[in-house]
């Protein structure tokens, strides 16, 4: 019973495991998809925090795995 508790934990560890072991931004991607997609979502975007030096929303974008009319509605 106490190890039910405990899944999501475990889970989430191992998704950290996997995204260390990733070598490009694409297989990151496929990481973070696999790892949301247990939770229900299925996009997804990782952006820096703004900066006076950076503060456009598409210059702020990390990795994305977005529609790209949702990516375009943000950017224009």
């Amino acid at each position: 019973m106490l190890r039910h508790h405990f899944a999501h934990f475990d889970h989430v560890l191992a998704a950290i495991e996997r995204f260390e072991l990733t070598r490009t931004p694409s297989t990151l991607v496929d990481c973070i998809r696999a790892a949301a997609a247990v939770y229900g979502y299925e996009m997804f975007v990782i952006a820096a925090a703004p900066s006076a030096a950076r503060s456009e929303f598409d210059q702020l974008v990390l990795l994305r795995h977005w529609p790209e009319d949702w990516f375009r509605r943000y950017v224009h």
